[in-house]
């Protein structure tokens, strides 16, 4: 098909319409036909100052001046051309009107012969609309099907263009295969909405295509089918305006209306009833009183809320006459006669509905979007005097005023058939709105936090959309996207941290309010958080470093705290949130002391909602340490080992220090060694001393220790053997004196050797040291090997 309409549109494009007088310039050749004919437009003589041009496959082959003669129209015409059986067109120039007129005739050119006669002539008949397109410097290419009532146009037929009512393009029609297209250039700069006419060449008048498309300069539209209705008698589109769009003269006047967008959101394009003062109406015409072949009356509203409002007819109230459809009790009816018939639906839902009554002479028939909704037989007495209204009807008090939008509001002196009314709704592409949600389609478990694409899908005029949600099943709904594409490609959606099992979505239209909703509720999981460590029963030490682990869901961060009281009051572990995929969190245990703690790892967005607490109290101690030994007033010597005891709990190891200056310095003895040991033997060291002190303290916390509680001294004793020292020679019986020097030592013991000091014999074992000399009596026998020794009474090893 595609191919054909660019073989034809090669033929037409030759016949574009010119808009002033035609520049045809005949192609001259050695031969021409003569042809002899007379000329009429539209059934009457062309006149003085017309033309008319003869041409073969596009090429002008002549071109003749049309002469009147007893008011008929004549042409001369020399049809140029040297092959014999040229088939030649014809076109007619109108001057009182500057329209050219298309000839649905064609002749054999006889070159050197003649067509007609001066007495025999052929007769050339121009038909069509007066219809003289407006050249603009660019145009839209259209190839179309033409059709009346959805049978093929027929030849002779003609289309034309129009915007905002000027002629913007003219063709007639090219029939292949009992098909009927036309290609035409649309004038126009803009994208622009055009309407069309066909002119019947069987009835000689124009007939109304109800179909509007967009126009594209530059570019071009293909295959459209451009379908008119016959016996449409008033057509209201409301393109800003209350014009008939049939050219019949039923124009509208009114007051209060207001233009606003239609069902294709197109603005001004629709009229408004506001339900108090808008009324239009056109005035009383018999043309529409419809009474012998029965009719159809049909229009788009959208309305919310209507008492007893006549929409569109013409009625008399309180009497058997007229039609009219009307909205009562929020259902649409169709009245003949005075008599309803109502739909089954309600109507009042804010959305657009195409309501059509047809009156075939015995059965009222009225659909709803182009669905049959009820029939009835009912006689058609009588015809109503008073005009076609919209919006009202003249009687004061009833019924009420019309509230809500009406858009192509039509009247058909014939009745449709129900494919007839069924391709009303769906003209220009129409399909009602509607919504359907794709994902979430209910039934699933969707986690908390996650993210999740809503899916729906949107019928082409819906524009833009609202994303709502809701936990309640609609109870009550909370916007999560304001404004999107209608035929946006999803939503990604942060699902929020909540539980329910009643959430559900709703995409809804911004300006008609059509939805689609989730058909069952879905689930939403919420976050979980579970504490594994500590879960009770532990026990922590303060300064020590320790796990508290976890497990969760549906989380990006946690919070961690801790009581002490179980559970009366919350301290802070850290003052930030820890990502809670890491699990685990190394907590310093505090400096406190209690058996009534607990963890508690909560939501880091929301401490409140989503939580979980250690199942059971833990505790948390203090180290102990306590030095017993040495605790004050004793005496170590140097080079001596004594014992440092203690006694703890809660502490791993220990360190040891001593200072010699009670406290000023500290000097180390161990780094660590087992607490639980309790003891160390301690080598004194050579720091002699009276200000000492031991200090004990937790290996891994210096803060937990504790030191002797007084002083004590480290002593080096010394005692030095002054006289004899050796050489003397000390007679039996005489009296000696022993003498000495000493320190840090009380008594002092003396003894003396006859054999060089293989045996020792006391002199005295417990002399005071202070005293520096003793008196000795030199005993027997007599030996040239005698020595004396000195030491500390008590130890033997401090000696001279």
């Amino acid at each position: 098909m595609k191919k054909l309409i660019q073989s034809i549109s090669l033929l037409l494009i030759s016949t574009a319409v010119l808009s002033a007088q035609p520049n045809w310039n005949p192609v001259i050749y050695t031969n021409s036909t003569t042809l002899y004919a007379k000329v009429t437009i539209n059934g009457l003589p062309a006149q003085t100052g017309d033309k008319v041009a003869a041409f073969v496959n596009g090429e002008c082959r002549g071109v003749s001046d049309v002469v009147t003669n007893a008011n008929e129209g004549y042409v001369t015409l020399l049809i140029q051309g040297e092959s014999a059986e040229e088939n030649a067109s014809f076109k007619i120039w109108s001057e009182s009107n500057d329209v050219v007129y298309f000839v649905n005739k064609f002749v054999w050119t006889n070159p050197g012969n003649t067509i007609g006669t001066p007495l025999d002539y052929f007769l050339i008949e121009g038909n069509g609309p007066d219809w003289k397109p407006v050249i603009y410097t660019n145009s839209t290419t259209l190839y179309g099907i033409v059709t009346i009532n959805n049978v093929s146009a027929q030849p002779g037929d003609v289309v034309g263009a129009f915007v905002n009512g000027e002629c913007r393009g003219r063709e007639k029609v090219i029939m292949n295969n009992d098909t009927a297209y036309v290609t035409m250039l649309i004038q126009g700069e803009a994208v622009e909405n055009v309407s069309f006419l066909i002119w019947q060449a069987s009835s000689v008048k124009a007939l109304l295509v109800p179909k509007h498309i967009s126009s594209d300069p530059g570019g071009t539209i293909s295959l459209i089918n451009i379908n008119a209705v016959n016996g449409l008698v008033a057509f209201y589109q409301f393109n800003n305006n209350l014009i008939d769009e049939t050219k019949n003269g039923f124009d509208l006047f009114g007051g209060g209306l207001t233009f606003v967008k239609d069902r294709f959101n197109t603005p001004n394009t629709s009229v408004a009833f506001d339900g108090s003062t808008s009324q239009a109406e056109v005035s009383n015409s018999s043309s529409l009183d419809f009474r012998k072949n029965g009719f159809t009356i049909s229009t788009w509203v959208k309305y919310s809320s209507n008492g007893n409002a006549v929409i569109f007819g013409k009625h008399v109230h309180g009497y058997y006459n007229g039609y009219f459809l009307a909205a009562v009790n929020n259902r649409l009816q169709f009245y003949v006669s005075g008599i309803p018939i109502t739909a089954s639906k309600y109507s009042n839902d804010n959305q657009w509905h195409l309501v059509t009554g047809v009156y075939d002479g015995m059965n009222a028939t009225l659909y709803v979007d182009g669905v049959q909704e009820a029939t009835q037989q009912i006689p058609y007495t009588d015809f109503s005097p008073n005009p076609v209204r919209l919006g009202y009807m003249q009687t004061p008090g009833y019924p009420e005023r019309y509230n809500g939008l009406i858009d192509d509001a039509r009247l058909y002196n014939v009745p449709l058939s129900q494919t007839d009314v069924s391709n009303l709704f769906t003209e220009n592409n129409w399909t009602a709105q509607e919504i359907s949600i794709i994902n979430p389609t209910g039934g699933q478990r969707l986690k908390a936090n996650s993210f999740y694409t809503i899916d729906w899908t949107a019928t082409q005029f819906i524009d833009s959309v609202i994303i709502e949600f809701t936990t309640n099943n609609g109870l009550t709904m909370e916007v999560i996207a304001p404004s999107l594409p209608g035929n946006s490609e999803g939503f990604y959606w942060h699902v929020p941290k909540i539980n329910t099992t009643q959430a559900k979505i709703r995409v809804r239209h911004l300006s008609s309010g059509v939805s689609g909703v989730t058909a069952v509720p879905f689930i939403i999981d919420p976050p979980k958080i579970t504490v594994t460590a500590p879960n009770g029963g532990e026990t922590f030490v303060f300064g020590e470093i320790d796990t508290v682990k976890w497990v969760s869901e549906n989380l990006d961060d946690v919070y961690l705290e801790y009581t002490i009281d179980n559970g009366a009051s919350w301290m802070e572990m850290e003052d930030y949130t820890i990502p809670a995929a890491d699990g685990k969190f190394l907590w310093r245990i505090p400096f406190v002391s209690s058996s009534n703690c607990k963890v508690r790892i909560s939501d880091g967005a929301d401490s409140v909602s989503f939580a979980d607490v250690s199942d059971n109290v833990f505790s948390i101690v203090l180290p102990m340490v306590k030095l017993n030994k040495p605790n004050g007033g004793e005496n170590f010597i140097v080079g001596k080992s004594d014992t440092i005891k203690w006694i703890s709990s809660n502490v791993a190891n220990v360190k040891l220090e001593y200072t010699t200056d009670n406290g000023s310095s500290w000097i180390s003895i161990l780094t660590s060694t087992p607490a639980s040991v309790g003891s160390f033997a301690w080598t004194i060291p050579n720091t002699p001393s009276t200000n000492c002190k031991v200090k004990i303290s937790n290996a891994d916390n210096s803060f937990f220790a504790d030191t002797s509680d007084n002083i004590f001294s480290i002593k080096n004793p010394v005692v030095t053997l002054l006289s004899p020292n050796g050489g003397e020679q000390w007679r039996r019986g005489s009296s000696q004196k022993i003498s000495w020097t000493s320190s840090d030592v009380a008594k002092v013991k003396i003894q003396y050797s006859t054999n060089d000091g293989t045996t020792w014999i006391v002199v005295t074992d417990s002399a005071l040291a202070s005293t520096g000399s003793f008196d000795w009596t030199i005993p027997s026998p007599v030996t040239n090997q005698a020595k004396v020794r000195i030491t500390d009474y008590k130890d033997v090893t401090v000696s001279s």
